[in-house]
C-alpha cells in the first residue's frame, strides 16, 4: 500500500503514515527563495511559527517520514531549529485553521480506520469520488466449523443423546434363506466285473432297453473301454435309445478305432464308404475294412471280399476276394458262402465247378442268405450241381422272394408254370418250415 493511500486513511489505526513505504518522489512546488541574510539567533517561538508554516504548505509532514528520500540540495535542505535562517521578511500569519470535527470510524475487520482528509490549507484538486470501502464481517473459525457440523449432521441425533429404544428403532426385513437343494444320492457302484458289465449291457439291447445299456457302456468308455465306445457310436448312427447324430458316432468310433476294436474300425468304415456325416472317401473306408478284417472281423472280411471281387472303388482281385470270403464264411457269414458260390459257378480266379457252386449256395441259403437261396432254387430247376428237383427249386425261391432277392425274380414264374397245382401248393408247405427244421 502506498503512502498515499495510507494518507488517504487506508490503513490500520497502528500505522503511522510514511512510516513503511518511502513516497515517491514529486516536485513539489517550492516558495521562491531569498537571499538569506545572517539573522540573529532564532528563539522557540520564531521556530514554532516557521514549522506551522510548513506544516500550512503540506510538506511538514511527508519530509519528516522519509528518511530514504534521495538527499536535497543545499538550497532546498530543511535547515535544523538551531540553524534555521530568518527571511528578509516576516513569515504571512497561518490562517486560523478549522475547528477539529470527530472523524467517523469504519468497521474493518480486525482494525478501526479514520477517514484522513487532506490538509485544509490547499484546497485539493477535483477527483473522481471515492468508492465506498466495503465492509465485511469478521471471520470466526470457531463459530464456522460449530455450523459446518450443525449443518451437516442436522438430521442426525445430537452425539450426547440417548440410543433408541427398541421399540423406536425399526426393525431390518429379514428374509428367509432358500432352502439348500437336496444331493443327489450318487449311483452305487458297479463292483461288476467290465466283462459281466458288457454282457449284462449287451443283455439289455438285445431287449430293446437301450437306455439301460447305455448307463452301462458310457461309464466303461469314458475308462477307455473301445468296445463300449463303439456300442455308443453305433446307437447314435441308427437313433437307439438317444437322438441320432452322425458327428457323435464319428467321434465316438473314431476313439474305439484308435482303441484297437476291429468293430469299431468296421463302423467307421461304412460311415467313410457311405458318406455318412463325413466327406466320402472310399479309399480310407477300404483302409479300414482291411485293418478290421485283419484283426479277424468276419464282417470286415466279407465286405472287403465283395470289394475286391466287384472292382468298382478299388482294384479287382479276385483271387484276394476269394481268401477274404472263405475267412468270413468260416466264422458264418452267409453273404460269403454265396459268394464263393458265384467265384465257382463264373470262374473267378478259379476253374469253374458246378457242384462246389451249388454246395456253397446250399450253405449260404439254409444260414438265412436270400441271394443263396435264390441261386440254389435256379440250380434245382435246371440240375446244375444238384439233381433237378422242381418243387424244392419253388420253395427256394419263394424264401429268397420273401428275403427281397432281386435275383429270385429271374426264375421266378419260370418255375411256377411248370408246376402242378398240387406240387405248388407241396413246394408253399415246404417253404413255410423254419430253416433248421429243414430235413
Amino acid at each position: 500500500m502506498s503512502w498515499l493511500d495510507r494518507l488517504k486513511g487506508k490503513g490500520g489505526p497502528g500505522e503511522t503514515p510514511g512510516a513503511e513505504d518511502p513516497p515517491r518522489v514529486r516536485p513539489f512546488p517550492q516558495r521562491p527563495q531569498r537571499p538569506t541574510e545572517e539573522r540573529p539567533e532564532t528563539t522557540e517561538a520564531d521556530d514554532l511559527d516557521a514549522l506551522l508554516s510548513d506544516i500550512a504548505s503540506g510538506l511538514s509532514g511527508s519530509r519528516a517520514a522519509s528518511p530514504a528520500s534521495e538527499p536535497e540540495s543545499p538550497i532546498h535542505r530543511r535547515p535544523r531549529l538551531d540553524e534555521r535562517p530568518r527571511l528578509e521578511q516576516e513569515v504571512a500569519p497561518v490562517p486560523p485553521q478549522a475547528p477539529a470535527r470527530e472523524t467517523p470510524t469504519r468497521e474493518i475487520p480486525h482494525r478501526q480506520v479514520p477517514d484522513w482528509e487532506a490538509p485544509a490549507a490547499a484546497p485539493p484538486a477535483a477527483r473522481e469520488p471515492e468508492a465506498p470501502v466495503r465492509t465485511e464481517p469478521a471471520f470466526d473459525e470457531v463459530e464456522f466449523e460449530r455450523l459446518l457440523v450443525a449443518e451437516t449432521f442436522a438430521n442426525e441425533p445430537p452425539f450426547d443423546s440417548p440410543p433408541l429404544k427398541a421399540a423406536e428403532a425399526e426393525p431390518l426385513p429379514v428374509e428367509p434363506l432358500p432352502e439348500p437343494e437336496p444331493e443327489p444320492e450318487p449311483e452305487p457302484e458297479d463292483t461288476r466285473t467290465p466283462e459281466a458289465q458288457m454282457a449284462a449291457a449287451l443283455a439289455a439291447a438285445s431287449a430293446g432297453e437301450y437306455e439301460t445299456a447305455l448307463s452301462i457302456w458310457e461309464p466303461l468308455a469314458r475308462t477307455g473301454n473301445a468296445r463300449a465306445q463303439n456300442n455308443i457310436g453305433a446307437c447314435f448312427i441308427d437313433g437307439l435309445g438317444v437322438d441320432k447324430d452322425l458327428d457323435l458316432a464319428r467321434r465316438w468310433l473314431e476313439l474305439s478305432a484308435e482303441g484297437g476294436d476291429p468293430v469299431g474300425r468296421r463302423n467307421l468304415a461304412t460311415l467313410y464308404f457311405k458318406g455318412a456325416g463325413v466327406a466320402q472317401d472310399y479309399a480310407k473306408a477300404a483302409a479300414l475294412y482291411l485293418a478290421a478284417a485283419e484283426d479277424g472281423d468276419g464282417p470286415a472280411q466279407d465286405m472287403l471280399s465283395w470289394m475286391l471281387l466287384e472292382g468298382e472303388v478299388i482294384p479287382s482281385d479276385p483271387v484276394e476276394a476269394r481268401r477274404w470270403a472263405l475267412a468270413a464264411a468260416d466264422q458264418g457269414i452267409a453273404s460269403s458262402m454265396t459268394r464263393l458260390g458265384m467265384i465257382a459257378h463264373n470262374a473267378l480266379g478259379m476253374e469253374r465247378d458246378a457242384v462246389e457252386a451249388a454246395r456253397w449256395w446250399r450253405k449260404g441259403a439254409e444260414a438265412g442268405d436270400a441271394d443263396g437261396q435264390a441261386m440254389l432254387g435256379a440250380a434245382c430247376h435246371m440240375g446244375a450241381g444238384v439233381a433237378r428237383d422242381s418243387v424244392a427249386a419253388f420253395a427256394w425261391l419263394l424264401r429268397a422272394r420273401a428275403g427281397k432277392s432281386a435275383l429270385a425274380e429271374r426264375f421266378f414264374d419260370a418255375v411256377r408254370t411248370s408246376l402242378t397245382p398240387e406240387e405248388e401248393a407241396a413246394a408253399q408247405r415246404r417253404a413255410a418250415i423254419p430253416l433248421g427244421e429243414l430235413p
